[in-house]
């Protein structure tokens, strides 16, 4: 009789047994999964993923600040500058030494015929540098992510990628800011000159 009892216990609680069993079986399913992508996505190294989001965003703002300036007007100006400069070249009624605001313009003009020249001539390898600079750190960031390298390259590739984003760093904003300069006495430079050559 107890044998029945129990078979009949369970026989009535069957639905309220398999409930509980398939919530428990579900929860314990998901911990794992959860616990296993954890552990397969965690970085042993988050200090460097962290630095070269950094640089990321470095190179993101980097990039902004460059395109700023309109690479086609900055052309157009440059060629007026440029035939400017060659018309002066030829002009030989030209006294310095009398005319100081003459001397100045004819100086500024030639520091932003400079800028312009070498800003143009830089500008599609800085923006082939930075983005190759982004890539490779976009790379790194992935590989440190899942642990693809190990822990004694960490800090050689991290160090040279950082280099790297450094030397484009200043070498872009040292042609961005000289012509920012040269820009901002373009149009005042402009008029003198148009003085000089009528």
């Amino acid at each position: 009789m107890n044998i029945l009892a129990i078979c009949v216990y369970f026989a009535n609680n069957y639905p309220i047994q398999k409930k509980k069993y398939m919530k428990n079986a579900l929860k314990f399913s998901l911990i794992t999964i959860v616990a296993i992508t954890f552990a397969c996505n965690r970085t042993k190294h988050p200090k460097y993923v962290a630095k070269i989001d950094s640089l990321l965003v470095n190179i993101d703002s980097l990039e902004m600040k460059y395109n700023e300036i309109n690479i086609d007007t900055l052309k157009a100006k440059f060629e007026l500058v440029d035939a400017n400069t060659k018309i002066i070249k030829t002009m030989d009624n030209i006294d310095l030494n009398e005319n100081a605001e003459v001397k100045k313009a004819l100086i500024n003009y030639g520091k932003i015929h400079k800028s312009f020249k070498w800003y143009i001539k830089s500008y599609k390898k800085s923006n082939e540098d930075l983005a190759f600079n982004k890539k490779q750190l976009e790379t790194l960031r992935d590989d440190i992510s899942i642990n693809l390298i190990t822990d004694d390259k960490i800090e050689k590739y991290f160090t040279d990628e950082a280099q790297a984003v450094q030397n484009s760093n200043n070498s872009i904003l040292f042609y961005y800011k000289d012509v920012k300069a040269s820009l901002s006495i373009y149009e005042e430079t402009e008029i003198e000159i148009g003085k000089i050559i009528k």
